[in-house]
């Protein structure tokens, strides 16, 4: 399966943090100079990165902020990136972008969730949105399925959720002990995924979601148990908004946006380090 999606930038970002033991910050963004900030972060601590952003965000930037995104990464940062779009859960949402990659605009890389869904993202659109839980792996697999063909078709991989994360990716709360997922189904995630490593002779990318407030020592275990891509939302995001909502009071509002940047971008090199990627773009680059 991975093969086939070689040439893939995430694929390849992945692939080489996997090898070299190290994670990649998969950082979302939900404007221009959180864009800036992030890859500008890459390039001085000389990092490989994912630059990532929300339906929402696609929603509101439309094409041109995908191109602008995709202009950033693909042809203008000086280490290697990619443009990801993540918790992809309606299918407008979904085809939107796909019809944007069948337009030539393609993000590097999707994640297609469907394991908590609108109802009407997967069934007839006649029925009134509901909030629905996935009641089984099966069923979300089933709903994702056919997005997932037409991704694969356009050249573009899928990530996908089993189990589920409590919450949005607006940041979650306090969440009770088994929330997140049932601790009995691990074992089976860990044989069936050994099962697809055997199937298709490699190694499945695996990512982190839910990493709000974690500790640094806990990312740093998660990599060197085999997590690649570590999703980070509320940390960095939080910074930009108090910095911006601190200087918009008292400096005009392009200092404010400059100096909210500088912290945002700040922020984001500081994970290159505990992720373990800082100065590993060169070595990508040989």
């Amino acid at each position: 399966m991975i093969g086939r999606f070689e040439s893939n930038r995430t694929i390849g970002i992945l692939s080489r943090a996997e090898k070299g033991g190290y994670g990649v910050l998969a950082q979302a963004v939900y404007d221009m100079p959180q864009a800036r900030g992030l890859i500008s972060a890459a390039e001085r601590a000389r990092s490989p990165v994912i630059l990532q952003m929300l339906p929402r965000t696609l929603a509101w930037g439309g094409k041109l902020f995908l191109q602008y995104c995709l202009a950033l990464a693909a042809h203008s940062a000086m280490v290697p990136a990619a443009v990801h779009l993540d918790h992809a859960r309606d299918a407008k949402d979904i085809n939107f972008a796909l019809d944007l990659a069948e337009d030539g605009v393609k993000f590097d890389s999707i994640m297609i969730d469907a394991s908590e869904a609108q109802v009407t993202s997967f069934s007839s659109p006649s029925v009134l949105p509901v909030l629905t839980t996935v009641k089984t792996d099966e069923e979300n697999i089933s709903r994702a399925k056919p997005f997932i063909e037409r991704a694969h078709r356009l050249g573009i991989p899928v990530e996908v959720e089993l189990g589920r994360v409590s919450g949005s990716e607006q940041g979650i709360g306090e969440v009770p002990v088994g929330a997140l997922i049932n601790a009995s189904k691990a074992e089976h995630f860990m044989d069936a995924l050994k099962n697809l490593q055997i199937k298709f002779k490699g190694t499945i990318p695996l990512c982190l979601h839910g990493t709000g407030d974690l500790p640094p020592d806990l990312f740093r275990a998660c990599i060197a148990n085999g997590v690649s891509k570590v999703n980070l939302n509320l940390q960095t995001r939080e910074v930009y908004t108090k910095v911006l909502g601190d200087a918009i009071t008292t400096a005009p509002l392009p200092d404010a946006i400059e100096k909210s940047e500088g912290a945002f971008s700040k922020a984001c090199e500081e994970f290159f380090t505990i992720l373990g990627s800082a100065g590993k773009a060169n070595l990508e680059r040989n």
